[in-house]
């Protein structure tokens, strides 16, 4: 299933390395008319406006148009596009549903800790020799759950969208994964899917916190 609603998603302009990258890969990947803008960080503090009255809550972004409503805040947004797509990128059961709710909501953490080594370079080396490690073992257990490659196994879910982009961030897409066989296996089939397969090709190889 598909929207048949065109879906306008809008960013800061800082290349493929934010959080609403998530969304664009889930909007690529269902086939779903979309269109992605990116504004200056310095624009976004007056533009803003016009969004909040709109409808917009709180004025923040990622957001999306959908349906001449103004949406925001990255995962919410990635369920309900979940939902709007039929479920396609939901769990079939509760439990399901709350393992993939779960998954989105540690990789929240995850890239907390990414974003500070990429910030603030004391936190680097900590991040390298105790988070990393720590934030993977937990992700390569949770891959091994249901026999992968994805999550819940055979069915791609909305939280596999943004593990993937936490595993490109840590600049492991290609390399670095050899302790890790689930999350390796998830890397593969994610980066083989048809509607993925180009636009990722164009990744960086490297980590956040070494650009």
């Amino acid at each position: 299933m598909t929207l048949t609603s065109h879906v306008k998603l809008t960013y800061f302009n800082i290349g493929t390395r934010g959080i609403a990258e998530p969304i664009k890969l889930l909007l690529q990947d269902s086939e779903t008319s979309h269109e992605y803008t990116r504004v200056e960080l310095d624009e976004w503090p007056k533009g803003k406006t016009e969004f909040i009255e709109k409808g917009l809550i709180f004025g923040t972004v990622p957001f999306v148009e959908l349906d001449g409503k103004y949406l925001g805040a990255s995962v919410p947004l990635m369920r309900l596009l979940s939902k709007k797509l039929g479920g396609k990128y939901q769990g079939s059961t509760d439990e399901e549903e709350y393992l993939v709710d779960m998954i989105a909501d540690f990789c929240i953490d995850w890239r907390g800790d990414i974003s500070r080594a990429t910030f603030i370079k004391d936190t680097r080396e900590k991040y390298i020799t105790e988070q990393k490690p720590k934030h993977q073992g937990r992700f390569e257990q949770a891959y091994g759950l249901n026999d992968g490659p994805y999550l819940l196994g055979q069915k791609i879910s909305y939280a596999d969208f943004i593990v993937y982009h936490n595993i490109v961030k840590d600049g492991q897409r290609t390399q670095g994964l050899e302790q890790y066989p689930n999350l390796a296996k998830f890397v593969k089939a994610f980066e083989e899917r048809p509607n993925l397969k180009e636009y990722v090709a164009t990744y960086p190889e490297v980590p956040d916190y070494n650009v």
